[in-house]
């Protein structure tokens, strides 16, 4: 595996859903922890498989709740897949939410440097990379079809966990836009 390289292989995330509450522990003992026997396994990634080329960008597509966070969580080692296996090599700093580890206090030069430090960076080592942290901030986050285009040249489409496309971005955004839909009705039937 080359530094800077990404591989998933049938990743998945699972959580449990407890439909039964509980709020004190003499409650959950008086009903023999009914509650855990109830539980749900949700799959928040499911059978997820794609790798990511060192140095290359790859625009994460989907719908609110289909993945994108928790995928990226699982990339940094936030979260660790309940199936499957996910390798990195190299460092990795995960942001995952935007302004995340920005202080509003200081500027946009102090913030990167004081980042830096947290990181475990030397002063000499973030003047090296400041301009092309700089450069890459300002189109980090974005929403925006054209800016994905932009800057990448590959995308993954994530829809209720599960991959649904890893391509170029113009098919991604098609099938994006596919699914957003939902199924087109079958043909009218008439009695």
């Amino acid at each position: 595996m080359r530094d800077g390289q990404i591989t998933a292989q049938d990743v998945g995330i699972a959580y449990r859903l407890y439909r039964e509450k509980v709020s004190t522990l003499k409650e959950a003992v008086a009903n023999r922890f009914r509650h855990l026997r109830g539980a749900e396994t949700f799959w928040a990634l499911r059978h997820v498989s794609l790798e990511v080329a060192p140095g290359e960008a790859l625009a994460l597509v989907g719908h609110n709740g289909s993945g994108k966070s928790t995928l990226l969580k699982t990339i940094a080692g936030v979260l660790q897949p309940s199936e499957g296996a996910l390798a990195t090599q190299g460092r990795l700093s995960p942001m995952i939410e935007l302004g995340a580890g920005f202080d509003p206090e200081l500027s946009g030069h102090d913030n990167v440097f004081l980042n830096g430090a947290l990181l475990g960076f030397t002063r000499k080592q973030m003047e090296s990379k400041f301009d092309r942290i700089v450069a890459f901030a300002f189109l980090f986050v974005s929403h925006s079809f054209e800016a994905a285009r932009e800057l990448c040249p590959r995308a993954a489409v994530l829809h209720h966990g599960r991959l649904a496309f890893d391509g170029a971005v113009d098919g991604a955004w098609a099938r994006y836009r596919e699914l957003a839909r939902g199924p087109v009705p079958g043909p009218a039937i008439e009695a």
